[in-house]
């Protein structure tokens, strides 16, 4: 049977997840498939169905759940998808589909699925070093063990459609489009999505990701929660106070929030507005252009966020305020934490007549480290009057905090650091 091609198929109406099927669809009701020529390629399609289970069950088709099937039908058209999908037209693909030979058709697309699935993989494990340089959080399991769990239990000649791991980490961007993906076209696109995330992610210092995460999330570690959003918001909170670029790693603190709510009444914190500042963003970082392009793209959604916190009367948490953050540093092996809290009353007194009783300045550092919970008290034993500590043991304090620690502290209690 030939076809009679009256007019062209409208690329548009084709679901690029269910090629094929809109495909038969459209050719028909264009009158480019005649109704012999539908009959025909369902018969081919059946044919091929039953070639892929006999494959499957080694033979034994008969025995298979008609659930089973259905899934089986389901990768096969995927497969078919993959192939039709890549001719230059939906016309030259819809007479490949009537021309016959759907096995062949089929070959076609397990290979480039193949193809996909090993460019997927090398990306992937070039990404490995930056995967590993993200806090401990759902995203790094997702990034490291979800991903690679995908090509453990992915199978393109078995049920190529599938997608063989939850991905509990939710991305910032396209999630409502990613999620209705299939098979080796979802892995791609999320696994960038994923890639794009932990660049931007990579261009700050493990301590202001964990200050500003902590601010917005302070269960960030457990939770399925998005990392990227509250390190881009806070980035373009700097930019449009234009905050020199050095103090950035501090975050956006109180007065900041004050200032950003007083734009938007302003009438400021327009999205023309907020692409300026995504440039400045883009320029400061010197991101790459598909990391500057999902920079670009977050405006609209930051800028949506906005008016649906600022309309209902909550604060703009939009914006994480990193002042509570960073107040409760603490440290754990050589690391900020952020998540102390500060020692109560009768607590802080003990410390305070117990440090007396040592002797050296070294005894009383490492008393101090193991029992405060935060930087607040380590405020007050600094910059308090109190006996249990001479000048050169606040000096050896401070002197065994993390940089970033003296930084803050000094910061707090209104000095320089030396």
């Amino acid at each position: 049977m030939t076809l009679t091609k009256h007019s062209r198929i409208d690329a548009l109406t084709l679901d690029p997840n269910r090629y094929t099927e809109s495909l038969l669809s459209e050719a028909r009701d264009a009158g480019i498939y005649d109704n012999e020529t539908v009959m025909q390629i369902q018969g081919n399609l059946f044919c091929l169905l039953t070639e892929r289970l006999e494959a499957l069950t080694n033979g034994e088709s008969c025995s298979v759940p008609a659930e089973t099937a259905q899934a089986l039908l389901s990768s096969v058209l995927y497969t078919l998808d993959q192939s039709l999908i890549s001719y230059p037209t939906p016309d030259d693909a819809a007479e490949r589909l009537s021309n016959g030979n759907t096995s062949a058709l089929y070959e076609e697309g397990v290979r480039i699925i193949k193809r996909r699935l090993r460019a997927s993989e090398l990306q992937y494990q070039r990404s490995l070093v930056l995967f590993r340089s993200l806090p401990d959080s759902v995203m790094k399991t997702t990034a490291i063990d979800g991903i690679a769990g995908f090509f453990r239990g992915y199978h393109p000649e078995g049920f190529a459609d599938a997608v063989p791991i939850t991905a509990d980490y939710p991305l910032y961007l396209d999630g409502n489009t990613i999620k209705d993906l299939r098979g080796v076209n979802f892995l791609a696109r999320y696994l960038q999505g994923l890639i794009t995330e932990a660049q931007f992610l990579s261009k700050f210092r493990a301590d202001t990701v964990h200050a500003v995460l902590s601010s917005s999330d302070p269960l960030y570690r457990e939770n399925p929660s998005n990392l990227y959003a509250p390190m881009f918001t806070t980035t373009i909170g700097m930019a449009l106070l234009h905050r020199p670029f050095p103090v950035w790693k501090f975050g956006l603190q109180g007065e900041d929030i004050t200032e950003l709510v007083r734009m938007y009444e302003d009438g400021m914190l327009n999205e023309a507005c907020l692409m300026e500042a995504a440039e400045t963003v883009v320029d400061l970082l010197m991101l790459d252009d598909g990391c500057a392009d999902y920079v670009r793209r977050s405006v609209p959604r930051l800028c949506d966020s906005i008016e649906i916190c600022m309309r209902a009367g909550l604060p703009m948490r939009v914006f994480p305020c990193t002042d509570s953050a960073y107040r409760y540093a603490s440290w754990e092996n050589g690391n900020l934490s952020y998540r102390g809290g500060r020692m109560d009353a009768p607590s802080f007194r003990a410390l305070d007549y117990d440090l007396r009783t040592c002797t050296t300045a070294e005894e009383k550092t490492a008393m101090i480290l193991s029992r405060v919970r935060g930087l607040e008290d380590i405020c007050d034993l600094v910059s308090s009057d109190t006996g249990a500590l001479d000048a050169e043991e606040k000096k050896h304090l401070l002197a065994s905090l993390p940089t970033e620690a003296r930084q803050i502290l000094t910061a707090m209690m209104g000095e320089t650091d030396d």
